[in-house]
C-alpha cells in the first residue's frame, strides 16, 4: 500500500478511537463460581443424640472470579440447602444492594454465607446439599446464571 492510501486509513482508525467506536469487540469476562469451606455444625438439645430437636447451623464461602478486563454486575446469590431423605430445605439470599463492589478481574468477590433451623434429630447427620445460582449481567448487557451444586461433609 503506498503511503498516500495509508494516510486516509490511519485517519479513519484514529476517529474510530477518538469516538469510543471500537474495531474489534471485545469479548465478555469468563466468570467462575466457587463454593469453598461447607460446614455443618449441630447443637444437641439437652437429652443428647437423637432425644429431641436439633439446632443445625450451616456456613460456606461464595467466591466468583472474572478473567479479563471490565467489570461484572452481581445481580444477586441465591442458596437453597435440601436435606435428601426428607427434602427439608432452607433458602439464602443476597441481594444486589447487600453487595460491596461489581466484580473485577484482579479482585475475586468473596461472600460468606450461612443459615441455620431446628429440626427432628433424625435429620442428623443427613444428606444435607446445596445449591448456588449467581445472577450476572456482563459489559455487554448480557445476563447470566451461573450455578454450582455442593455438599456437605
Amino acid at each position: 500500500m503506498e503511503l498516500r492510501h495509508a494516510a486516509p486509513f490511519a485517519i479513519a482508525l484514529i476517529w474510530l478511537s477518538a469516538c469510543g467506536g471500537d474495531p474489534v469487540a471485545r469479548p465478555d469476562p469468563v466468570v467462575t463460581l466457587r463454593i469453598s469451606q461447607p460446614l455443618k455444625m449441630p447443637f444437641h438439645g439437652p437429652g443428647g443424640p437423637g432425644r429431641g430437636p436439633i439446632f443445625i447451623s450451616f456456613q460456606w464461602t461464595v467466591t466468583l472470579s472474572s478473567d479479563r478486563g471490565r467489570e461484572v454486575t452481581v445481580l444477586g446469590i441465591r442458596t437453597e440447602l435440601r436435606e435428601a431423605i426428607s427434602s427439608t430445605s432452607l433458602a439464602v439470599a443476597v441481594e444486589p444492594e447487600a453487595l460491596t463492589s461489581p466484580l473485577r478481574f484482579w479482585e475475586p468477590l468473596v461472600v460468606p454465607q450461612g443459615t441455620a433451623g431446628t429440626f427432628a434429630s433424625a435429620l442428623y447427620p443427613g444428606e444435607w446439599r446445596g445449591t448456588t445460582s449467581v445472577d450476572i449481567r456482563h459489559p455487554s448487557g448480557r445476563s447470566e446464571t451461573l450455578r454450582q451444586a455442593f455438599s456437605f461433609p
